[in-house]
């Protein structure tokens, strides 16, 4: 699998586990109650996830560029 691919399976990953993570902190706001910390540290390891997948792209993106100037 390259790079840009699997860059990408991860962002789609870690936005949904965001995501569910923001529902669960959101109901349990609704609800009166606080959310708990799991909910909170789902968020930001999720976070973190579309963080580095961002940083794998950009890193491909340069090699690309990098292939592109050797050949030219």
């Amino acid at each position: 699998m390259d790079p840009i691919s699997t860059a990408s399976a991860g962002l789609i990953k870690a936005y949904a586990r965001y995501d569910q993570a923001s529902q669960a902190v959101a109901q349990a706001t609704s609800a009166g109650g606080s959310p708990g910390a799991g909910a909170l540290i789902d968020q930001i390891s999720a976070k973190t996830a579309v963080q580095a997948s961002a940083k794998v792209l950009e890193a491909s993106d340069e090699m690309f560029k990098s292939t592109l100037d050797i050949m030219v």
